[in-house]
C-alpha cells in the first residue's frame, strides 16, 4: 500500500518549501512501521541524500515503532 503526501514544514529551516514523500506500508502494518521516502531533495540527518529514504535507525519514531503510532504522527515528527 502507498500513501503520497505533500509536506510544508512550518517554523523550521524548511519553511516555505513543499516536499513530496511516499509512505509504504504492507500487510504487517500497524505492527511494523512503514517505510518513508522523500521524492523532493531535502537535507535532514535521517534522510539518505541519494535515495531520499528515511533511515529508520536515525528517525526515532520508526526505530521505536509502536502499534498506536499513525501516519500523521510520522509526518509531524519529520519536521
Amino acid at each position: 500500500m502507498l500513501m503520497v503526501c505533500s509536506l510544508n514544514l512550518f517554523q523550521t529551516v524548511h519553511e516555505g518549501c513543499i516536499y513530496q514523500l511516499k509512505l509504504f506500508y504492507d500487510k504487517d502494518y500497524p505492527e511494523k512501521p512503514p517505510s518513508v521516502r522523500f521524492h523532493t531533495r531535502i537535507k535532514m540527518t535521517c534522510v539518505n541524500h541519494e535515495t531520499g529514504v528515511v533511515d529508520s535507525k536515525k528517525f526515532g519514531m520508526l526505530a521505536n515503532w509502536q502499534r498506536d503510532f499513525t501516519m500523521e504522527n510520522i509526518l509531524m515528527q519529520l519536521k
